[in-house]
């Protein structure tokens, strides 16, 4: 069951990212970031949604307040799509594999330093240079 819902949120993911290719921006992934942990965060909204005796016109404003709230308008309508056909449950899916889409189209990846104490803003900012100097950017 697993395997076959990656396998649709993939298909899902490959869609939205090709249609909506042009409002993938850097800016757009962090915010797809930040909806993805609101959602990890809020399950019960994927519940809300599901009821199926809360209008579809109440629904559509509360993914649009979603959509808006995190920049991201362009999702609504794919969303609701997902909404539509009962597969709401597998937006993290969705948002998971269109960043990685993103990511892999963009030749990068994310990852995180730790260090053993808090880094004060010189530091951070020499391991910026260090790591944009290393990539030749």
């Amino acid at each position: 069951m697993i395997t076959i819902n990656r396998t649709i949120a993939q298909k899902y993911a490959t869609a939205l990212f090709t249609v909506f290719e042009e409002q993938f921006t850097s800016e757009a992934i962090d915010q797809l970031l930040l909806l993805q942990a609101f959602l990890h965060k809020n399950k019960s909204f994927f519940a809300y949604l599901s009821i199926p005796s809360i209008s579809e016109k109440i629904k559509q404003a509360a993914v649009e307040k979603i959509t808006t709230h995190f920049r991201i308008p362009f999702l609504t309508n794919p969303i609701l799509l997902l909404l539509k056909h009962k597969r709401i449950s597998l937006l993290p899916l969705v948002i998971n594999q269109s960043i990685k889409t993103y990511q892999k189209k963009h030749q990068f990846s994310l990852f995180t330093i730790k260090s053993s104490h808090t880094l004060q803003e010189a530091e951070k900012q020499r391991i910026i240079n260090f790591i944009q100097k290393d990539l030749g950017q």
